[in-house]
């Protein structure tokens, strides 16, 4: 039951990254470790919610599973779920106290994700647990959660993070999100940076 293959994955951490809740459940009872991970240290709570799988993440968590587990780069469940867009996933981890302001090694968050994916209800939800909507990822970059929505056109994330204060003159290696929509080309996200003060 604690075979691993070269990258690490047993058993059961195959069973959930294939979806098969009751297998992962049947090599649970048999023994296997919930929080066991990859050689990477991706567990299986982290795997299911990659896949926006609720039924295994909601399954795991009952059991136990621990939601603060990272990766050897620093990825959580809930920045996987938020990035993936799976809403039940991201209430249930916000709701077991998961945090929301959790930043991987490059100062990647969770809000960050679901801002770059285009996941609004993700988005909404992070903030109104009080996600900081202006977090930077690492010095080489320093992006901020605005610019990363206006780089990537999410027109209703960009609106949502100017309404809960996001610094719309805020500077990242690259500008900043007025530039970023000046660039692509998104006529309705440079009025709403330049409605809410972005020079």
């Amino acid at each position: 039951i604690n075979a691993r293959d070269r990258d690490g994955y047993t058993a059961f951490l195959k069973a959930v990254r294939k979806w098969r809740v009751r297998e992962a459940l049947v090599l649970l009872r048999a023994g296997a470790d919930i929080n066991e991970a990859t050689n990477d240290g991706y567990t299986a709570l982290i795997i299911a919610c990659i896949n926006g799988d609720h039924a295994s993440a909601s399954m795991l968590v009952d059991r136990g599973a621990d939601i603060h587990a990272r990766t050897k780069e620093g990825y959580t469940a809930l920045m996987a779920a938020a990035e993936q867009g799976n809403s039940l996933n991201v209430k249930m981890l916000i709701a077991l106290g998961a945090d929301v302001n959790g930043e991987s090694r490059l100062k990647y968050t969770a809000l960050m994700a679901a801002a770059k994916e285009g996941n609004e209800e993700a988005c909404r939800m992070l903030i109104e647990a009080g996600a900081d909507v202006n977090a930077k990822t690492y010095e080489d970059e320093e992006l901020t959660p605005l610019i990363v929505a206006a780089w990537q056109g999410h027109a209703g994330i960009v609106r949502q993070l100017l309404d809960a204060s996001a610094d719309a003159n805020a500077k990242s290696k690259f500008g900043t999100a007025l530039n970023a929509a000046s660039i692509q080309f998104k006529e309705e996200i440079k009025k709403m940076l330049k409605e809410a003060g972005a020079k």
